[in-house]
């Protein structure tokens, strides 16, 4: 009986010990791990961010996530290199990384039992990097004072360029800068982030860091393509369309095509006579925001709807006949710049070009075919002649 009592005396025990074990990997929530970490020097050194984000104190930034133990944090730096540790609740708080580092203020009982600093961010598997020396000189970088920057292309899609010249040796030297983004529109803020790569935050006894990791940058005042038309856009694609207009009935007299319709008649036939033509109807399509890409080729055009009536003659001496063709002339790509000049283009606004295509069916067909087709792309508007 008295073994009995002993082995039901040591099972207990062992329940009790599995029953710790167990509550002792009790996971965190996300609120546990979200907020400011320091070191025992009193600094803020991981500033933890809500919306998966982190800035370890100007040494770079990153993206955090914990895994599904719910007890370990990843974190991923700008570069892309990551690095784990894991969250524990101690008699002090939340810390992380063997202690270094605890959520809100570093504990001042654990001072005194801890002279040596705890700043600088890890780079290792809850392992600290090297920590300085005592006497080590500690260099701040204003890394966009001085900068500049140059925009190119049209809104939608203008690039940034930035230009640290003006910048001081030392951000010229450290510093890399990358953009949020590749494209920009006219009215969107550009946001810049700065990072010192690992291997040029230290030189000898000094270590250097960032005044500020980010700035941003107005897109404002550039040629865009244009979403809308008025008189004044209409009037100066008409001037052009007038001459190439002129330009393809002069060119299809004594020729099978007007517009590259060969309207009549047997293959010797060949147009006498067109008339003026008829503007009967203009859209404009206007490319739908969510469909805007970096590999969109067209992003607006007007479309004029012509008729011409015409007289084709086979060779013979009565073989004169009549012919109704009609035309969608398109400009594509219309742009407008900050001083109000309108061009166009379908790959360069500088050259004022049209594209066209010819139906025998009517104005209807026509729109069908080579308008209101684009409707899931575009969005189409008639415009007012």
């Amino acid at each position: 009986m008295k073994k009995v009592k002993i082995f039901s005396v040591l099972l207990a025990i062992v329940m009790l010990i599995t029953t710790f074990s167990a509550c002792g990997g009790n996971k965190v929530k996300k609120n546990d791990i979200v907020g400011q970490w320091y070191a025992s020097d009193g600094e803020m050194e991981i500033d933890v961010r809500k919306d998966g984000t982190y800035d370890d104190g100007g040494y770079g930034t990153g993206t955090w996530k914990y895994l599904d133990d719910g007890v370990t944090i990843e974190f991923k730096d700008f570069y892309g290199s990551t690095k784990k540790t894991t969250v524990v609740n101690d008699e002090y708080g939340y810390s992380i990384y063997n202690g270094r580092y605890y959520r809100d203020e570093y504990p001042e009982e654990k001072l005194t039992n801890n002279n040596n600093s705890n700043s600088g961010f890890v780079n290792g598997n809850d392992n600290l990097k090297n920590e300085a020396p005592t006497d080590t000189q500690k260099i701040t970088i204003d890394a966009f004072a001085g900068i500049s920057y140059e925009i190119t292309g049209i809104s939608p899609n203008c690039k940034i360029s930035i230009n640290n010249s003006g910048c001081s040796a030392d951000a010229q030297q450290r510093v890399t800068y990358k953009l949020d983004k590749e494209y920009y529109a006219n009215g969107e803020t550009a946001v810049i982030t700065a990072t010192i790569p690992v291997n040029k935050i230290k030189e000898g006894k000094t270590e250097y860091a960032l005044v500020s990791n980010q700035s941003t940058h107005d897109v404002s005042n550039q040629p865009e393509y244009v979403t809308s038309v008025d008189e004044k856009i209409i009037s100066a694609v008409k001037r052009e369309l007038n001459d190439f207009v002129t330009a393809q009935k002069s060119e299809a007299i004594g020729n099978w095509g007007l517009f590259g319709i060969h309207a009549k008649g047997n293959s010797y036939s060949k147009y006498k006579s067109v008339d003026t033509g008829k503007l009967e109807e203009t859209y404009f399509t206007s490319i739908k925001q969510n469909k805007i890409n970096k590999d969109v080729a067209i992003y607006n055009s007007l479309n004029f709807i012509y008729s011409f009536s015409a007289t084709m003659h086979d060779g013979s001496i009565n073989g004169t006949e009549s012919c109704k063709v009609y035309v969608n002339i398109i400009a594509n790509n219309i742009v407008k710049y900050p001083d109000g000049t309108v061009k166009w283009g379908e790959k360069d606004p500088d050259a004022f070009d049209f594209s066209y295509k010819g139906s025998l069916d009517g104005v209807s067909n026509l729109v069908t075919t080579t308008v209101t087709i684009k409707s899931s792309d575009y969005n189409i508007s008639k415009v007012a002649l």
